[in-house]
């Protein structure tokens, strides 16, 4: 009977759309090439192996950890035949790197670190040996193994050494050969292996090196009846790892496999000129270079090769002028980063893979640092020199540099006159005008594409004392308040008037010397006196004797040029009540009171006297008041005669204010704000589908569970103060599952009972849009709402459901 097969040629498992029928024993060719390991898809993974990405960025198969008493295996999915035109003879050549590193735990005679890594040739992909000395491939049959060994088991592996590679059968590792290494395996460099069975001739030969070139001779070759070991032809390629109490990480980074004898010969190297260490917007020639097993230089094979910036890091910008042939010129932008480029080139059907990393250095930097003379405290009208100062990093002043500084005043408090004589320059000159006030200063400069900012703060003191004035209240040091007539009358019958020292420009010096200010009374005695008040004679205290008149005070303190102050005497009454804000001093038309948050507003009224001057002249008005509207209360009663007094507001709502004197009033409406807190919660997350909404929940949600079943979850949703009705509802809700997508929008809002007015909640009984069931998983409900003062609200809640069984 003949035996007909199917021949198929794959590579990295997709197959080639021709299909041939021979009658022979024609071998599958497969393919197997894995430059990275970013997508583990085609791998089964056993143990504690899992992909991870190693301290080079490099996408990578993680064995273990560098954690003791692990074991970890890999194994391509499909399986591959090792089957010929002769037979079953399981020819193969496989080329793979690895590096193992992170060595920690117990120490032998070179340290910590264990126990390596296997390559596996097997016929059961699902499976991890023993931990330790088992290095993940011990109770592995119909096998063969190549370890490369970090740990020194003589007692249960029959190891020579501590650092050796070994040919391993059936799961055994007491290996039937092996050849010890001098240069550790687990010294965290990259290493390559190459290993080639010739099924024809039944000879198994193992190479390896710490650089990518295949050695001439192996470091251990083997006769071996390898088809007899697995007995079946269709076998899984991987990989084996263990630790014990000493451990490592071991990362595979590459593999070639082919299931034929066809060793793979060439390698590919790259180089960097000038070098690897790169200035940011300088170039750099990138040279890829094929060898055979010789060290031959292959020229015309580099020039197919292929280029790609696989990790830029913080330089995705940088340029990669070609991506092909023998040369590739990389122009990095960004500085003190590094990029890692991949080239690849495919040689007699051997895809050939190397990666280098440029390192970027920093980029030169620049300060700028501002400095003031004489000082960065100046009087007001006085003169403040600024300079511009740029160090490199070695701190050696750019005087050149420094004359392209721009400057410009960015923040200047109350001082929007100071005086910027010029806006460039290395030096420039400032002339702030008020005093008590803060002048903040940019300076900016371009260097070498690095733009250098700086700021500096000038605070500005008063002038040399000049002056008297005669003011009507106490000032800070900002605000000025010249009085320019006083006016008494029977109400009120006297008034302080304060005695301020300013210098030549008005700006605000200090307060009188107590001590040595003298007032008096230059004419009208028989209708005024003013006296300093005791222990602070800065102040001066001016009262009616007599019928209405003129009079003139005056202040002086030493040296200082007097100021004088005419007072008019006369009869006023009151012609209206005006309310002022406290803060701003401006008429109000209505009030704004937050809940709690006290309101402090000023009385005023308008006077008319006798005198024509004194029209529109504003007085404190002194009486009796009175507050009405039921929204509105106060701490303590209103008192009697009171410059200044405050609403307390007890509830969000409107209500009127009546400020009342004799027969005037004035009546203000209040509008009562309290911001809005919006709270969520859910009765059960995650919920089960079959679950019940608890009894005492229930109750409470009584208006929100009247049209649903009891089996669901019940979103609670709470507000500081009463929400917007809307027909029936109090808002909206929408569930969104995991990916977004709209599950339900017609989710109301609902008052939880008629007993409390901020408590409303949703019901959910765990149906989408179309009535049928949620999966598990975790799903979005955002809710809208508006509140009775007519803010909208939106919050979110996430609630989870588990399985329904």
């Amino acid at each position: 009977m003949k035996n007909w097969r199917i021949r198929v040629k794959t590579h990295l498992f997709l197959p080639i759309c021709t299909l041939i029928i021979i009658n022979s024993f024609a071998v599958d060719t497969t393919t197997i090439v894995f430059s990275d390991f970013s997508d583990l898809s085609n791998w089964q993974l056993n143990g504690t192996c899992r992909g991870a990405t190693n301290a080079d960025k490099k996408k990578v198969l993680r064995l273990t950890n560098s954690t003791k008493s692990q074991s970890g295996s890999a194994f391509i999915k499909n399986p591959i035949q090792l089957i010929s035109d002769k037979g079953f003879l399981a020819s193969f050549s496989a080329y793979f790197s690895f590096q193992i590193s992170n060595t920690d735990g117990l120490n032998e005679g070179d340290g910590a670190g264990a126990d390596g890594l296997v390559f596996v040739i097997q016929t059961v992909a699902n499976n991890v040996g023993s931990v330790g000395g088992g290095l993940g491939y011990r109770g592995i049959p119909r096998s063969i193994g190549i370890e490369f060994d970090t740990w020194n088991n003589s007692d249960s592996a029959n190891d020579p050494d501590h650092n050796h590679v070994g040919i391993d059968t059936n799961g055994s590792t007491r290996s039937i050969k092996t050849y010890s290494e001098k240069a550790l395996f687990n010294n965290g460099k990259i290493w390559y292996a190459w290993i080639d069975y010739d099924g024809d001739n039944q000879i198994l030969e193992v190479r390896y090196d710490s650089t990518n070139t295949r050695p001439e001779n192996p470091k251990l070759s083997q006769k071996i009846n390898i088809p007899s070991l697995l007995v079946e032809e269709n076998v899984y390629v991987g990989f084996t790892s263990a630790t014990g109490l000493s451990y490592n990480i071991h990362d595979i980074l590459s593999i070639n496999f082919i299931n034929k004898f066809q060793p793979y010969l060439y390698s590919l190297s790259l180089s960097a000129l000038p070098d690897t260490t790169v200035n940011p917007l300088d170039s750099v020639t990138l040279i890829a270079t094929v060898r055979d097993m010789n060290n031959t230089i292959q020229p015309d094979s580099s020039k197919k090769t292929k280029w790609r910036i696989i990790d830029a890091g913080d330089n995705s910008e940088s340029i990669l002028k070609t991506n092909s042939g023998a040369e590739a010129l990389l122009i990095p932008q960004v500085g003190n980063s590094r990029i890692i480029i991949e080239a690849k080139a495919i040689v007699n059907n051997q895809t050939l893979l190397d990666t280098i990393v440029i390192h970027v250095t920093k980029e030169d930097s620049y300060s700028l640092k501002i400095t003031a003379s004489p000082d960065t405290i100046v009087k007001s009208h006085s003169k403040v020199t600024l300079k511009s100062n740029i160090y490199d990093d070695s701190n050696k002043l750019l005087s050149d540099s420094a004359k392209k500084t721009v400057w410009k005043i960015i923040a200047s408090d109350m001082n929007p006159e100071s005086i910027l004589q010029s806006n460039t320059g290395a030096e420039v000159d400032l002339i702030p005008l008020i005093p008590y006030t803060t002048v903040l200063l940019e300076a900016s400069v371009t260097v070498k594409n690095q733009k250098l900012t700086d700021t500096i703060r000038i605070h500005v003191t008063a002038g040399d004392p000049y002056r008297i004035s005669i003011e009507t209240m106490p000032v800070d040091k900002i605000e000025a308040k010249p009085l320019e007539r006083l006016t008494l009358s029977n109400y009120p019958d006297s008034a302080t008037v304060y005695a301020v020292v300013r210098d030549k420009w008005g700006g605000y010096c200090r307060m009188a010397d107590s001590n040595n200010t003298t007032w008096q009374v230059i004419s009208g005695k028989d209708i005024a006196t003013v006296t300093g008040i005791v222990n602070v004679k800065c102040n001066g205290l001016v009262k009616r004797l007599g019928p209405t008149g003129e009079a003139l005070i005056e202040a002086s303190e030493g040296e200082l040029i007097k100021d004088s102050l005419p007072v008019t005497i006369g009869n006023i009454f009151i012609e209206k009540i005006v309310i002022r804000d406290h803060e701003s001093k401006e008429t109000l038309d209505s009030i704004i009171v937050k809940v709690k948050q006290p309101k402090t507003l000023d009385v005023y009224g308008l006077i008319t006297g006798t005198d024509p001057k004194l029209e529109k002249s504003w007085i404190l008005v002194k009486g009796d008041w009175s507050i009405t509207g039921v929204t509105i209360s106060a701490d303590n009663p209103l008192p009697k005669n009171s410059e200044t007094w405050t609403l307390v507001a007890d509830a969000a709502g409107q209500g009127i204010l009546s400020v009342v004197s004799g027969k005037n009033e004035v009546h203000i409406p209040v509008i009562i704000q309290s911001e809005c807190k919006i709270t969520v919660a859910v009765s059960s997350n995650p919920f089960n589908l079959q679950e019940t909404v608890s009894g005492k929940v229930a109750s409470f949600y009584e208006n929100v569970l009247k049209v649903n079943s009891n089996n669901g979850v019940i979103i609670a949703v709470n507000s500081s103060i009463p929400l917007k009705v809307n027909g029936d509802s109090y808002g909206t809700a929408t569930i969104f599952d995991p990916v977004g997508n709209v599950v339900r929008s017609d989710l109301r809002v609902v008052m939880a009972n008629s007993y409390t007015k901020t408590d409303y909640g949703i019901f959910w009984d765990g149906t989408n849009k179309n009535n049928r069931r949620v999966g598990a998983g975790s799903y979005l409900i955002r809710i809208k709402v508006c509140d009775i003062q007519g803010k909208d609200h939106v919050v979110s809640v996430k609630v989870g459901v588990v399985d329904k069984d």
